[in-house]
């Protein structure tokens, strides 16, 4: 039988249960006196509460509850990396991206019509340096191709709305404020 006595003791739903919160540092005398005990240095021990169920040493998820047994820290690492928790709204976090020069100048076009921005704004020396900090294959119009580009978007959206209404089941309602 090993006497094990904690520096902090936190009695969970059993009495053979305890969580021990400390850190050791340096060497100290371990309940195997051929043992030495060292601080825990690994990241994954900031995730996890160490436990003793019937004196053995299991480790408990901080996020997730997962009870995990541990003798080591290399156990908890590799359930780290293999338990990763499936995103929930169905949607991956990493993708492929394709450069598409027409679809980044239609959203430039669109920032400036949109957000009322002027023209002259793309020469702008912090601009261009944001720009080549998101994508440094970028080409930035100038000014004046800018300008002229908002007629056509303006002539493209003008033929959107006509196609809108006259189509028969579109329905518009208008009110006012008396």
């Amino acid at each position: 039988m090993e006497n094990w006595v904690p520096n902090q003791e936190t009695q969970i739903d059993d009495e053979d249960v305890f969580v021990d919160n400390t850190q050791v540092e340096g060497t100290s005398q371990a309940t195997n006196p051929k043992k030495r005990k060292y601080a825990q240095r690994a990241a994954c021990w900031n995730d996890y509460d160490v436990l003793h169920i019937d004196k053995v040493r299991h480790s408990k998820c901080k996020k997730c509850g997962t009870l995990l047994k541990t003798e080591s820290s290399a156990n908890v690492q590799n359930q780290t990396t293999l338990n990763f928790k499936k995103n929930e709204n169905g949607e991956n976090s990493i993708g492929t991206w394709k450069h598409d020069e027409k679809r980044i100048k239609k959203a430039l076009l669109n920032l400036f019509v949109v957000g009322e921005l002027p023209f002259k704004f793309v020469e702008n020396e912090s601009f261009i340096e944001y720009t080549n900090a998101l994508n440094g294959k970028v080409i930035l119009p100038c000014r004046t191709t800018i300008s002229n580009r908002v007629t056509d978007y303006f002539l493209e959206e003008k033929a959107k709305l006509f196609k809108f209404f006259n189509n028969p089941l579109s329905n518009v309602y208008l009110t006012t404020d008396c």
